[in-house]
This record gives C-alpha cells, sequence and structure tokens, in this order.
C-alpha cells in the first residue's frame, strides 16, 4: 500500500537524521560548516514536510503517527475533513 511506503520512507528520512546526530558521528557532523548543516537539516526537514503533505493528501482517515529515535522524536496527526465548493 502506498501509504505504507510513504511511512517507511519517513522513518527513514528520520533515522538518517537521528543517525547523523548520534554520539558516533557528532565529530564528523561537527567539522561540516555551518552553512552545510543547516543545509542538510533544512533538506531532512524539506522532506518531511514534502511527504506529510502527500500522506495527508492521500489520507481517507484522521492517523497519529509517533517515531522516536534517539536523537529525534515526532508525533504527526492526520485530520480528516472535507471542503465542500460552491456552499453559500
Amino acid at each position: 500500500m502506498i501509504i505504507t511506503a510513504m511511512v517507511n520512507i519517513l522513518q527513514t528520512i528520520l533515522a538518517t537524521g537521528s543517525h547523523l546526530l548520534s554520539d558516533d558521528h557528532m565529530t564528523s557532523w561537527q567539522d561540516l560548516t555551518i552553512s552545510v548543516q543547516q543545509g542538510v537539516a533544512s533538506h531532512l526537514l524539506t522532506a518531511v514536510e514534502k511527504n506529510s503533505f502527500a500522506r495527508a493528501d492521500l489520507s481517507t482517515s484522521p492517523q497519529t503517527f509517533v517515531v522516536d529515535f534517539s536523537n529525534i522524536g515526532m508525533r504527526q496527526n492526520l485530520l480528516s475533513f472535507s471542503c465542500q465548493q460552491g456552499a453559500a
């Protein structure tokens, strides 16, 4: 199912971010310039945002998604709503 695949992608994105911030990789992370760190963080957040909007567009019912890695935690609530056009 496409929603399951999208959740797996989101988990991979968050796991990657957590991995980059782990103690084992902190020296490598700190060796990067601030602008490179900001770029990496920005790309990861943009990927999370795009994934979340895509899942919300495909969702047919409210859902809660919780992930907790060693360095990143996230709770996301997808709400169900309908939009009626032409209502006066």
